[in-house]
């Protein structure tokens, strides 16, 4: 039996249990789910263009085999956190994130969401003002979903500390909501596969500020849809790789509403042999009139083994629109380079000043810096 073959029979096997279980841990109702997978099938490199850069493999059998402990928890100050019986928990997960989700295009996301045993749900109330945490949950390596709800007029900051063996984290935005999110992802030699959702409605404001360094095998699936009209979203954010680290970010921006605006900007600066990879969407529905899209990838690789991958895409259906997308891979320049050994400056350290300069283009505060090391 070949390899293909072989890696076929298992995905086969592993999509009749779950057609057996029919239900997720959690009691989420997973025929969907499953019809989902069978159509687009597990993802491979071969048949995937989004994985055609990283391995699927190690995160499918994570998944599968995990262990029953939950691999992150929500916390949070003046909101709501709820502790609720599974089949509560299951039916607003349901309705505020499965119902209307199709994720036919993210098959590793369907296969997290069919084995999930844990949700945690914060709601933050009307015109109210919070902070939320979320944190690794001990070794725990179990999937684990996680669902925030802004009322309308609501504002929030949500900071992730550290990356999860497999999360699935949701956002809803409600109108006139406010979401800052900081993504904090430290050095993890571990694998690990990370989903976020978020939902923002009429004229709600969402900020993603992505910083991470390498992992072992680190994939961010990140899916924002721009729902209600005057809606805006700004996401930046940048990651530093070393030997043998591998990140993948995908990110889908929807535009599916009238007079939205998203600006996205992420720097990657890789060496010493390590891997980025970056897809950048931007989808524009046919009524989306007036939507303002902008998207710039810009990565920096020093060292021959060290590589960059970059995919930005536009789909356009409106003809009122203003849309942008760039990227860039290339090395240290030369002239600085130049400059900085011509005045005495090591060529290593001449190296680290010229990646600090491009990462903090990206970054705001110590806490950003830090975690990049500039």
């Amino acid at each position: 039996m070949t390899l293909r073959a072989r890696r076929d029979a298992r995905h086969d096997k592993i999509l009749g249990a779950l057609d057996a279980a029919s239900a997720s841990g959690l009691g989420i109702d997973t025929s969907r789910l499953l019809r989902q997978l069978q159509a687009s099938g597990l993802p491979t490199r071969r048949r995937h263009e989004g994985w055609k850069y990283s391995n699927p493999s190690v995160f499918i059998e994570n998944i599968c085999h995990h262990d029953s402990e939950p691999c992150m928890r929500l916390t949070a100050d003046r909101a709501t956190p709820i502790d609720l019986p599974d089949a509560e928990a299951s039916r607003l997960f349901q309705s505020h994130v499965l119902d209307d989700l199709d994720l036919t295009r993210l098959p590793m996301a369907s296969l997290a969401l069919a084995c999930l045993n844990a949700c945690t749900v914060v709601v933050v109330h009307r015109e109210a003002n919070a902070t939320i945490h979320l944190r690794r949950r001990g070794e725990g390596s179990a999937p684990t979903a996680g669902l925030v709800v802004l009322e309308a007029g609501a504002e929030a900051d949500l900071i992730e500390h550290e990356a999860v063996a497999c999360g699935f984290l949701a956002c809803v935005l409600r109108r006139g909501s406010r979401l800052r999110q900081f993504r904090l992802h430290p050095v993890s030699q571990g694998d690990e596969y990370n989903m976020l959702t978020v939902d923002v409605g009429e004229e709600a404001q969402y900020e993603l500020r992505q910083h991470s360094r390498g992992g072992a095998n680190r994939r961010n699936d990140i899916w924002i849809r721009l729902q209600g009209r005057g809606a805006e979203c700004r996401a930046i954010g940048g990651w530093r790789l070393g030997a043998d680290e591998h990140v993948d970010f995908q990110v889908i921006l929807d535009h599916a509403a009238p007079d939205t605006t998203s600006k996205q900007r992420f720097h990657g600066a890789v060496s010493n042999g390590g891997c980025s990879v970056f897809g950048g969407r931007i989808w524009i529905a046919p009524h989306a009139q007036r939507t303002d899209a902008g998207l710039v990838n810009r990565n920096l690789i020093d060292g021959l083994a060290s590589q960059a991958y970059t995919k930005p895409e536009l789909e356009i259906y409106a003809d009122d629109v203003k849309c942008s997308h760039g990227a860039t891979v290339g090395q240290l320049d030369t002239e600085a380079m130049f400059y900085l050994r011509s005045r005495g400056v090591a060529r290593q350290r001449a190296a680290a000043l010229l990646v600090d300069a491009f990462l903090k283009a990206v970054t705001r505060d110590k806490r950003e810096r830090a975690i990049l090391c500039v």
